[in-house]
């Protein structure tokens, strides 16, 4: 599954047409028998709306979105909304019109977990609805909501635990605390309140928004997006450098497995990180048309040490496609689809992936994506 897709690439590239006649077919098959066949599939096998949920590469619950969000570009303006650090002001209000419903109401905080579950359920039974990239989206809404109810469930079980120990100790024996705590309301309140205050916290928290000193001017998806050095800005469908030495990171330090792609434009010296523990540690597949060379380079401490597979090269015409793939301990990489590099690089088993610009400004990069191959 793809992991990535730089925010700005044309539309065309990863989407298809809905106007040519396989999909027009497709179209009135739906209309004419997508609804029975749909509920045939859910009848054979009720679980397998399930399995996007339960097979996620990344897990909600150790606060991991990178594998969700990046490729939920409906979502993207929600996303930036929301999680960003100047809106937590506003998220706050929200929280906080809520928790005042929820007490005007009277609504049993125990009720709100099993809700929140059949909620999930509902949404994990339209998983498979729609074209294939719809499955992450609600793969997604359904841990959330899963995360939100065990979130809930959890603290208002500490609440209540809470309540019945501090009338336990003020009062004395269980019966008396029993009964106190149950008729304390203020105290409940104020731990409810501050529960509900200490889940957004939780929940956000795992959001990393960018530096603000950052100069970076395209929507990015939030959490792992970095621009370790130099600057760039956006130029219609592509991103160019505009230092003479910049580094784009993306992704977390765990991603093993992986292929990276990218189209490049008017490139003169540059290339792809791959295993990055940082800007300062990474293996980077280098292509220089301006020297008419490409090889491999490692960059350890932030110095550049050993050389792999320098070969002299004539470039086509700019853009450049290029795919890296980083399989075990080999690292394969392919120009306009032709192999033209294979090394084996021990001690590299884990890492980020990044895109490298040197020496001139002006260099560009699009359809920057990332696909697992676990």
């Amino acid at each position: 599954p793809e992991r990535f897709s730089l925010v700005g690439t044309p539309a065309e590239f990863y989407q298809p047409r809905l106007d040519g006649p396989p999909f027009r077919a497709l179209d009135r098959w739906l209309a004419e028998a997508g609804g029975e066949t749909y509920r045939a599939c859910l009848l054979r096998h009720p679980l397998r709306a399930w399995k996007a949920v339960y097979q996620a590469r990344s897990e909600l619950f150790s606060g991991d979105l990178t594998d969700y969000g990046p490729i939920l570009t409906e979502m993207s303006a929600i996303a930036n909304a929301l999680f960003f650090s100047k809106s937590l002001l506003l998220l706050g209000g929200i929280v906080w019109v809520g928790c005042l419903i929820a007490r005007k109401w009277e609504i049993p905080p125990f009720l709100l977990p099993p809700a929140l579950s059949l909620g999930a359920i509902t949404q994990a039974f339209i998983a498979f609805h729609g074209d294939a990239i719809e499955i992450p989206r609600h793969a997604l809404i359904v841990r959330i909501l899963l995360a939100l109810a065990a979130w809930i469930a959890i603290l208002t079980t500490i609440d209540t635990l809470l309540l019945h120990l501090v009338a336990f100790v003020r009062q004395g024996g269980w019966q008396r605390s029993l009964q106190w705590g149950c008729r304390s309301e203020p105290v409940r309140r104020n731990l409810r309140l501050l529960g509900r205050f200490f889940l957004v916290g939780l929940l956000l928290a795992p959001i990393e928004p960018l530096n603000e000193s950052t100069v970076v001017d395209f929507s990015a998806p939030p959490g792992t997006l970095q621009v370790a050095v130099g600057h760039f800005r956006r130029d219609g469908k592509m991103l160019r450098s505009t230092a003479q030495r910049s580094i784009l990171l993306l992704g977390r330090p765990t991603w093993t497995d992986y292929a990276v792609e990218a189209v490049f434009h008017d490139l003169s010296d540059g290339g792809i990180l791959v295993r990055a523990r940082d800007e300062k540690d990474a293996l980077v597949f280098i292509l220089r048309p301006a020297h008419g060379d490409l090889y491999w380079h490692r960059l350890e401490a932030g110095r550049w040490t050993t050389h792999y597979d320098v070969r002299k090269w004539e470039f086509p015409p700019s853009p450049l496609h290029v795919r890296v793939t980083a399989r075990g301990s080999t690292f394969t990489a392919f120009l306009d689809g032709k192999r033209v590099s294979s090394v084996r690089v021990p001690d590299l088993e884990r890492g980020r992936v990044g895109i490298y610009f040197c020496c001139q400004k002006g260099q560009g990069v699009s359809r920057w994506r990332v696909i697992d191959l676990r």
